[in-house]
């Protein structure tokens, strides 16, 4: 073997970062967790009518509380896209809606706040 692998497998042994086979660093798991927090507490702060909206298809109805903000064009895959901002009277949760005529997945997501 040469000098390169022995040293790799020297500071692997010697790390405190070094693990048994199939186990994951703690810090991804809490990562993961704020993660999964972060998105049941915004999802607990929606209203019932938001809760309601199917999200990720394309021509889902939102509902009547929903006031449109603004909309802009992205490019997506060479296309212009129409994507529409909507705020809720309600619980004041912020939409977006997008409008892609080649996708059937695109239609109302929550954007990252």
């Amino acid at each position: 073997m040469c000098l390169g692998v022995y040293l790799h497998r020297f500071i692997l042994q010697c790390s405190p970062l070094s693990l048994a086979p199939g186990a994951r660093p703690a810090t991804i798991g809490r990562m993961t967790d704020k993660y999964k927090a972060a998105a049941e507490a915004r999802e607990a702060a929606l209203c019932e009518p938001c809760r309601g909206i199917q999200r990720n298809w394309r021509r889902a109805p939102g509902h009547a509380e929903l006031v449109q903000t603004q909309n802009w064009k992205e490019e997506r895959g060479g296309k212009p896209v129409t994507i529409t901002r909507w705020r809720c009277d309600r619980c004041a949760s912020t939409w977006d809606y997008e409008n892609d005529k080649n996708n059937q997945q695109a239609g109302w997501s929550l954007p990252s706040r």
